[in-house]
């Protein structure tokens, strides 16, 4: 895979797919490093969905692979393996296995989401969305409606 370095992280592309690594203090102390293995991707349609069906989504992908973390952002979504390491030739020995991983977790995301989409996403009309009584910034210009009119009786 090819690699480069900006701005103090790693950047790797493995099978057309950019993945960013990352190192920092591990809390197991200084014979240690921190390394995170991340990838920022986005899902179509995540802006028509409520954040809360999002974040179930992650939830779902993350029990079932609790080694990869999944999260949503506001529009794109975060999956990531981190682990703290003394040796890092170790580390890299298994690094495709991690970003096949990763890869791996984000296609089921994608499947998910599209269910969850089709049950929970907004309903789209074709002519556009329809407003009974209210104004909406297609006929700002017209004329304002009433939802209904009842008729009063006069005595």
């Amino acid at each position: 895979f090819q690699h480069e370095m900006t701005e103090g992280r790693i950047t790797i592309i493995y099978r057309n797919e950019r993945f960013m690594l990352s190192f920092d203090e591990s809390h197991f102390g200084e014979q240690y490093v921190r390394l995170t293995v991340y990838k920022y991707y986005a899902l179509t349609g995540m802006d028509e969905v409520h954040p809360f069906v999002m974040d179930a989504v992650m939830a779902r992908a993350t029990s079932n692979c609790p080694r990869v973390i999944n999260m949503s952002l506001e529009n794109s979504c975060l999956c990531y393996y981190s682990t703290d390491v003394k040796d890092i030739e170790d580390f890299y020995g298994g690094l495709k296995a991690v970003m096949d991983l990763i890869i791996t977790n984000e296609e089921a995301v994608g499947r998910d989401f599209i269910r969850f989409h089709e049950r929970f996403g907004q309903k789209r009309d074709e002519q556009g969305e329809r407003h009974i009584g209210f104004r909406t910034s297609e006929n700002r210009g017209e004329e304002p409606s009433v939802a209904a009119e009842t008729p009063v009786a006069v005595e």
